[in-house]
């Protein structure tokens, strides 16, 4: 039987790696955050080291991997377009979605090992996945941390452009940012 991850441990999980790596492709962050914000929908989601074989799933790229910056595959069609992942995600909420992210250390990473699931069939996993009664509290959290680590993302893209203007609007964004709850 294959392991099961529940919806918190996905979402620390998410949280540790958008603050520790940077995303190839911009337009992922959107993807995160949708999954954030929607914890039936994360509960469906699933990380695997190889998408190969699999009926639906992504594979998602940091700055320090080669490879595609993002690769999205169902039914046999594929796109390399976030938005295009994203809106089959909303209208779908009931499939399940295998994840493969690509980042340096990935496989002696303890985060990325605790959510990972190991090589098995598809019919072994654990369904139906229920809601795992995550807080309205707690998914805030979640969410003022998501964004406040696409700021940082944001504001370190704006240094390495040497874009002076965008470096001290999103500082000044960062500042309003509300406080996160339990610090």
């Amino acid at each position: 039987m294959a392991k099961t991850v529940n919806t918190q441990e996905k979402q620390k999980f998410i949280l540790w790696f958008l603050r520790n790596h940077r995303l190839q492709s911009e337009a992922v962050y959107s993807i995160f955050e949708y999954l954030l914000t929607d914890p039936d929908r994360l509960a469906r989601v699933h990380f695997v080291h190889d998408i190969a074989g699999l009926p639906v799933g992504m594979v998602i790229s940091t700055i320090c991997c080669e490879g595609p910056a993002f690769f999205f595959r169902q039914a046999g069609e594929e796109t390399i377009r976030p938005a295009e992942a994203l809106a089959y995600l909303q209208a779908n909420p009931a499939t399940d979605v295998f994840v493969s992210l690509l980042f340096h250390e990935r496989e002696s990473s303890p985060e990325y090992n605790k959510v990972v699931l190991q090589p098995v069939e598809f019919s072994q996993l654990p369904l139906p996945v229920e809601n795992q009664g995550l807080e309205a509290p707690w998914l805030d959290e979640l969410i003022l941390q998501a964004q406040k680590a696409h700021l940082y993302y944001r504001i370190d893209k704006a240094l390495d452009q040497h874009d002076r203007e965008a470096f001290f609007h999103l500082v000044r964004l960062l500042k309003e940012h509300p406080p996160s709850p339990n610090p």
